[in-house]
């Protein structure tokens, strides 16, 4: 079973490290040839509790990858790149038979994106409830979380099965849910709350926690983001108020992904989060003005920083 991971940020290198831990044959997929140098000679290093671990995995340049015959897809490339990995994607699955692609990303569109250029059976979404922050090219701080939850929108194949089998080998927790999209409303509103307010104050996660004045915009943002699911008919699984305090105190220590693009200078997914919410909003008739002010406000900061895509 070979496993390809298309992207070499935090997250893609999260999945690839705990995967090639527990034994599996993964190839990484790099934007840089540096950093696949890197990876290739160094290995991918793991941080966690002050504990550090290497993973060894093969690394390529995206650009000029070899065809390959991949069992999983794993697409970690920011929301905004997804498209442009398409020829990967073909690149890396084997013709004659089906493999299984998995989408990643945060916000919503990449899956239905995927899914209309590959088909329902083939791809699959993984909510990632798990944090993770890079310190270089090859080197991640593992910050834990809760889990995993995997689906698609149609029975789920016998690959989807397998792949939940090997992560729970890596040690990670793992769910195969009948309902994506619940899933994917509460991750989208856990990142709405989160990641635009950590790239704002330049803090990890916990000091969401510290600040009274910080509790009125989390929760107008929350607030607003669960009428529009409730509008859309989404029955969202948990309280979502207490999944966002809950999530900030499992992962406290973390760099958001928004905040980390920031400190990069590269453009952030706020389109598929706070902004999709209020596309949504207004498709629906639900007025969302905290989350349109934190649209706002990130896309000022892009503006100043001169952000890169």
């Amino acid at each position: 079973m070979q496993i390809l991971v298309i992207g070499c940020g935090s997250i893609g290198l999260f999945y690839a490290a705990y995967l090639a831990k527990a034994g599996y044959d993964v190839t990484v997929a790099c934007r840089t040839l540096e950093q696949a140098n890197l990876i290739n000679s160094e290995g991918i290093v793991v941080e966690y509790n002050g504990r550090i671990e290497v993973a060894k995995v093969s690394a390529v340049v995206s650009s000029n990858m070899p065809r390959g015959q991949y069992d999983i897809v794993i697409v970690a490339v920011k929301a905004y790149h997804v498209p442009q990995i398409v020829d990967v994607i073909i690149n890396a699955i084997p013709r004659q038979r089906d493999s299984l692609i998995v989408s990643v990303q945060n916000g919503l569109g990449s899956l239905e994106f995927l899914e209309q250029k590959f088909g329902k059976h083939m791809v699959a979404a993984a909510v990632t409830y798990y944090g993770a922050y890079r310190l270089s090219p090859n080197h991640i701080v593992f910050v834990g979380g809760s889990g995993i939850k995997l689906g698609q929108h149609i029975t789920k194949s016998n690959l989807l099965t397998i792949f939940a089998s090997m992560l729970r080998d890596s040690g990670l927790n793992v769910e195969i849910v009948k309902n994506i999209d619940v899933w994917r409303w509460d991750k989208l509103i856990v990142n709405a709350a989160i990641n635009p307010m950590t790239a704002l104050l330049g803090v990890p996660n916990g000091y969401l926690l510290r600040s009274p004045h910080i509790v009125p915009i989390v929760e107008c943002v929350v607030g607003e983001a669960v009428n529009v699911a409730e509008k859309l008919g989404i029955k969202l699984p948990r309280d979502p108020f207490k999944a966002v305090w809950e999530t900030i105190e499992a992962t406290r220590a973390n760099k958001s992904s928004m905040l980390q693009d920031i400190e990069s200078r590269r453009k952030t997914e706020i389109e598929y989060i706070n902004g999709i919410i209020v596309k949504k909003g207004v498709e629906v008739g639900v007025p969302v003005p905290c989350n349109y002010m934190l649209y706002n406000l990130i896309k000022s900061l892009e503006d100043m920083l001169g952000v890169k895509i």
